[in-house]
């Protein structure tokens, strides 16, 4: 079997959407003033479709040849591209003496949506063949001899596929929703200090 034509290339797959940003992170303190805090992340992007497979160069089909033939086929789609992850809510520290203040307080820190995966792209069709079979025979021999043998064979043309449609893209996840954290006082946590620095000779002296 021989190719007539070329065969359609593959479209270009789409690039995948931008990862949507987490919520800061905040601080405040619970004194019985109002107060509203908007820490979701943002929804990852959208994924780009795939391109559409490029069409097949196709031919005229050769005539009364003795093989078969196919024409060539269509392009693949392109696949689709990853959505974006959704970002991370931010983190809420409230630092309060009096529960009841902390109803006066309004938090939204909503993890991001994720992105919509993109869509394959379609392929395209192949090529067809005009004349799908055909007869050719064949002698060896000398005519008029008793070698003098003749056969017909029977050769037939397949049409060129059409292109796989591309895959589609995964949608991006959803981003983890934020966390309160409460701290029963008014002065800010101090920070771990896990190390310290002395001269050697008061070390001594404290053994």
């Amino acid at each position: 079997t021989r190719l007539f034509g070329h065969n359609g290339e593959a479209g270009r797959d789409g690039r995948p959407g931008q990862d949507g940003r987490s919520g800061v992170a905040a601080n405040t303190i619970a004194d019985g003033n109002p107060a509203s805090f908007v820490l979701s992340g943002e929804s990852g992007g959208p994924g780009e479709d795939g391109e559409a497979g490029y069409r097949p160069r196709c031919a005229d089909q050769p005539r009364d040849v003795a093989h078969h033939l196919q024409a060539a086929h269509g392009g693949n789609g392109g696949n689709g591209g990853q959505g974006g992850q959704g970002g991370n809510g931010g983190d809420l520290t409230v630092y309060y003496r009096d529960l009841a203040q902390l109803q006066r307080l309004s938090v939204t820190a909503v993890g991001g949506q994720g992105g919509r995966g993109g869509r394959g792209g379609q392929g395209t069709l192949g090529c067809r063949c005009p004349v799908r079979q055909w007869e050719q025979q064949t002698c060896t021999g000398t005519p008029g001899q008793s070698n003098y043998r003749c056969q017909t064979q029977r050769y037939r043309c397949s049409d060129g596929r059409t292109g796989a449609q591309g895959n589609f893209g995964a949608d991006g996840r959803t981003g983890e929703d934020g966390q309160l954290w409460l701290v029963n006082q008014l002065d800010p946590i101090q920070p771990d200090n896990p190390a310290q620095s002395a001269r050697l000779s008061a070390l001594a002296n404290q053994a």
